[in-house]
């Protein structure tokens, strides 16, 4: 078992309604660390330069079992290192089939130990259009 409280509140920059810091909680907080371990590029942070999986520099139309694997265990030494790891059980990556040809879709399924909030996973998406290489990211709970 793991300490909710570690993920109680992640802040976010910027200001809420009321004017105050704007706050993520409970899943919400610890999908938002995920998703920023997944997007950042390695050797941005100066105190942690390991940390980051950098999913920019994978070009998704490109996706072959071999770069699906080390994609997963990436996010998994990623997770390993920079959060608790009671927290999380497994790491599912699949590219995902567009409605049309104009984008390409990672989908990144987080199955979790013990269910927070009364969820037992949460999934990530990043979408990459083809004419482009900027990445688009959701957080599907």
């Amino acid at each position: 078992m793991y300490d909710i409280e570690l993920f109680k509140i992640e802040h976010k920059l910027e200001v809420n309604n009321f004017k105050t810091s704007a706050h993520l909680t409970n899943l919400h907080a610890l999908a938002t660390l995920v998703q920023t371990l997944i997007i950042m590029e390695p050797k941005s942070y100066p105190n942690q330069p390991e940390m980051g999986v950098g999913i920019k520099n994978y070009q998704f139309e490109y996706l072959d079992d071999v770069t699906i694997n080390e994609i997963k265990y990436k996010i998994l030494d990623q997770l390993d290192k920079f959060l608790p790891n009671t927290i999380i059980e497994d790491v599912i990556v699949q590219k995902l089939k567009s409605r049309n040809d104009l984008k390409n879709t990672l989908g990144i399924m987080i199955t979790l130990a013990d269910p927070i909030q009364g969820a037992n996973d949460f999934v990530l998406t990043f979408t990459q259009e083809i004419k482009s290489s900027k990445i688009f990211s959701e957080i599907v709970i």
